[in-house]
């Protein structure tokens, strides 16, 4: 096999929402020790600076000690870093390491989930890039009509395994081996910001007129209309990129088509940040598919399930019976049921993940 048979395609990547590759340690910066809130910004703290300033007072290092070995203690009413700070009357500025900034009013003392980077510096990992083309080739290759086939896809630990590899526990045969996508460069100039995530639970509230909020999350991600770039190496003439552009485009067309029709069945009038959002995605996807220069993608933390799975393809029906009875979730018809929106001051801004990739 000759290896050196292969197809280099230069891409050009546009965040179009909030991307958060969370970092692979699931590493979090504590409210109560490792960052302070300073207006619009989370100021990091250098641990180290902070000794040198406090190592002189035994009282106030003796605090300090105390607020690192409670860390984990979440207590509403735990003495932090933050009033450490205060009583000593020590500037933020004198024990910083760096600041992020938050995407709008940011309330209450929630740990923060940091992004991948390398040298301190955001990228987007070439294996969260091909694991979004991986289920949108995969999805091409289901029949669709084939309910047997569908519940061998959903049985499977590692999706995909029987149809990508001639054995399916040997990695070496798997035919993505002959796809890689890199990282994207690194570019001090990609902008990161610390964003408000919270939930949706779509079926308790289909009623409501009005928006009620689940869970929250703080997450590092990086900005809206940050432009980064990569390569796909195509090896040994197993994929083409016209193929390839046109099964990505096919696969979140139908995702997008779903979750617009999940949102939809609710009555509060916030889903329609979300409609135009996925309005303005399809009219993307549309042209690509015309002119075939690109694709959208959607990559990172809270993709949300059809995004996923395969399961833009299933009916209710199906569903039902290939996940949720499988895994005892929910009534018939009443999942999934959790969506995470991008929050700002109160108000959802919109989804999180998209990307629009292009040939350059």
């Amino acid at each position: 096999m000759n290896y050196l048979e292969k197809d280099i395609i230069n891409l050009q990547i546009k965040t179009l929402s909030p991307v958060a590759i969370l970092n692979d340690n699931n590493s979090k910066l504590s409210p109560y020790v490792d960052v302070v809130k300073d207006r619009n910004e989370f100021v990091l703290l250098d641990i180290d600076k902070i000794a040198d300033v406090l190592i002189n007072d035994e009282e106030y290092y003796n605090k300090y000690l105390e607020i690192l070995r409670n860390k984990r203690n979440n207590s509403i009413d735990k003495y932090t870093i933050k009033n450490l700070l205060q009583d000593k009357n020590i500037n933020f500025e004198n024990v910083e390491a760096g600041r992020i900034k938050c995407n709008g009013n940011i309330r209450g003392n929630v740990e923060i989930n940091t992004c991948t980077k390398s040298r301190g510096i955001p990228y987007i990992p070439g294996s969260s890039l091909k694991g979004g083309v991986r289920t949108a080739v995969l999805y091409n290759k289901v029949d669709k009509n084939d309910v047997v086939d569908k519940k061998r896809i959903f049985s499977k630990e590692y999706v995909g395994q029987d149809m990508f590899r001639k054995y399916p526990k040997i990695v070496q045969d798997d035919i993505f081996k002959n796809l890689i996508i890199r990282d994207t460069d690194i570019d001090v100039k990609v902008k990161t910001s610390i964003y408000e995530a919270r939930s949706i639970n779509v079926y308790r509230d289909i009623n409501s007129e009005k928006l009620n909020l689940d869970m929250k999350l703080l997450l590092e991600g990086i900005d809206k209309n940050q432009t980064l770039y990569s390569q796909i190496i195509l090896k040994n003439k197993i994929f083409t990129k016209e193929d390839l552009f046109y099964k990505i485009n096919d696969f979140y067309e139908k995702v997008i088509s779903r979750e617009m029709n999940e949102i939809s069945k609710v009555k509060f009038s916030e889903k329609n940040i979300l409609i135009n959002e996925y309005n303005l995605l399809l009219e993307k996807i549309r042209g690509f598919k015309k002119d075939n220069s690109g694709f959208i993608s959607r990559t990172g933390k809270l993709k949300g399930f059809f995004s996923n799975t395969l399961a833009a393809e299933l009916n209710n029906d199906e569903i039902y019976n290939l996940v949720v009875k499988l895994k005892k979730k929910r009534k018939k018809g009443e999942f999934p049921t959790t969506k995470w929106i991008v929050l700002k001051d109160d108000s959802i801004e919109g989804t999180f993940g998209w990307i629009e990739v292009r040939e350059v």
